[in-house]
């Protein structure tokens, strides 16, 4: 478990617990189900069901995807509202496709909003 969190904390990924309760917090306020997208993730990874590099590897490679298709809609240093979210996943339905494979990817499946919602918290 020590391993774990050294893993995560290099890849800052989820540092601290406050952290991690950051994120959610975000995340519930942008879509509910994301908050339950991430729970569930961290579930994954502190039970060893899923390696904290992997989750990196996939949800960043998805992120990068989208940003460098639409960088303009996947800023991801602007601040995230539900309004511009569902604009978002109105606007790109390819990127939200491609970011609901990864959550998929990592066996976690959700629908559009909560997937894009969930992975614009962990930025």
């Amino acid at each position: 478990q020590q391993q774990q969190q050294q893993q995560q904390q290099q890849h800052g990924l989820i540092g601290e617990e406050q952290d991690f309760n950051i994120v959610v917090e975000t995340a519930s306020a942008l879509h509910p189900a994301a908050e339950i997208l991430l729970l569930l993730l961290l579930g994954h990874i502190s039970s060893g069901k899923l390696e904290l590099d992997r989750v990196v590897h996939v949800l960043n490679l998805a992120a990068r995807q989208v940003s460098l298709r639409q960088p303009h809609l996947w800023d991801m240093s602007l601040p995230w509202s539900a309004g511009r979210l569902a604009s978002l996943v109105e606007q790109d339905g390819i990127g939200t496709a491609e970011v609901v494979s990864a959550w998929s990817d990592l066996s976690l499946a959700a629908s559009g909003t909560p997937a894009v919602a969930a992975l614009c918290s962990l930025a």
